[in-house]
């Protein structure tokens, strides 16, 4: 039923939504036992602060405060691209990307690379960002 509601939906709506994430069921005996090993909730806050922090200095002569808001001129001024990231994205042209998905990828690239604390955009950083993209039914 998911996947007929999805073919559903118009792809210019889908472009729209920048991040497409498949969540699965957690059982309740998972949620009773202690999770080991992930991230506390301050470790994610402080990245977070660190990343508004960047953001805060990249837009600082700009009407903007986030990577959501740049325009597609300041998206492609403000990327900062790795080589091999720039090879990733001409193989990109395979694919059915829009305009505006293109730029919308950009953004949410340039938002993981703040949150590692990286001055450039890596080809890892965009496959991520592609993966949380574009999600096959």
């Amino acid at each position: 039923e998911v996947v007929k509601y999805q073919n559903k939906i118009s792809g210019p709506l889908l472009d729209r939504i920048d991040l497409q994430v498949k969540v699965p069921r957690v059982r309740v005996s998972e949620l009773r036992t202690a999770s080991a090993g992930g991230e506390t909730s301050e470790s994610i806050r402080k990245k977070i602060e660190l990343a508004r922090e960047k953001q805060s200095v990249r837009f600082k002569n700009l009407k903007i405060k986030t990577n959501s808001e740049m325009s597609s001129k300041q998206t492609e001024e403000l990327a900062n691209l790795e080589p091999q990231a720039e090879a990733f994205l001409a193989s990109l042209d395979k694919t059915k990307i829009s305009p505006r998905g293109y730029y919308r990828l950009l953004k949410t690239a340039r938002t993981i690379a703040d949150l590692a604390d990286k001055q450039k955009i890596s080809a890892g950083d965009l496959a991520e960002a592609w993966s949380y993209r574009f999600k096959e039914a």
